[in-house]
């Protein structure tokens, strides 16, 4: 879906990412924009794609991020493990919502604010997604 002329986010040419100081990246539909603009929806913390609304939905839903606010959000998976959001949303990833029990089924979300001690460690690419008890959320 395209993005609407009025939209206050504008995704990046290359030539924009080569010269823009935060550009973000969204694993999804693979957009780019500059998060060190200040917009309604930039900068975004909590690592969401501003042009999530004009995701073309061709999945069984398991890719959508739900809002948590200024939280960090993280999926908790079928084995019990946990994905970031960016694990999640890349597409070379199997994830999925429905079917075989294989590690890549996202049974829920959680977030940074439920949280009290133990760190989050994203289980695909080993990333901290929640430092534990230091983490204000």
């Amino acid at each position: 879906m395209e993005i609407p002329i009025d939209f206050p986010v504008r995704p990046l040419t290359a030539d924009e990412r080569s010269t823009t100081k935060y550009v973000r990246s969204c694993g999804l539909c693979g957009r780019s924009w500059d998060d060190g603009a200040s917009t309604d929806w930039t900068p975004n913390y909590g690592e969401r794609c501003p042009f999530e609304y004009f995701h073309d939905d061709d999945d069984d839903g398991a890719r959508t991020v739900p809002d948590t606010g200024s939280y960090i959000p993280f999926a908790v998976m079928d084995d019990g493990g946990t994905l970031c959001t960016r694990c999640v949303v890349d597409r070379s990833n199997p994830v999925h919502l429905n079917g075989n029990a294989d590690g890549w089924r996202v049974e829920g979300w959680d977030h940074s604010g439920n949280v009290d001690t133990d760190a989050v460690i994203c289980d695909h690419c080993g990333r901290v997604i929640v430092d534990g008890a230091d983490d204000d959320g």
